[in-house]
C-alpha cells in the first residue's frame, strides 16, 4: 500500500484492488480492525469496492470477457 495512506484516489490500481480483495469477506469487525491497522477508513474501503464493480458492469456492457 502507498506511503500516503489517507490519499486513495492517488493509488494505482494495484493497491486498490488488493484491498478490496483482502476486505470482501471480513466482518465488520475485522473490517475495522484492518483499517486501522492499515490506516483507512471503511468508507474507502467501500467506495473502492463500488468502483471495482463498476468497472466489472463497464466491461460486461461493452460485451468484452
Amino acid at each position: 500500500m502507498p506511503s500516503n495512506k489517507g490519499a486513495s484516489d492517488k493509488w494505482s490500481a494495484e493497491p486498490k484492488l488488493a484491498i478490496v480483495s483482502e476486505t470482501m469477506s471480513l466482518s465488520e469487525k475485522e473490517l475495522s480492525r484492518y483499517c486501522r491497522e492499515k490506516g483507512l477508513y471503511s468508507e474507502q474501503t467501500t467506495s473502492l469496492k463500488a468502483a471495482c464493480l463498476q468497472g466489472f458492469s463497464d466491461i460486461q456492457s461493452l460485451n468484452v470477457a
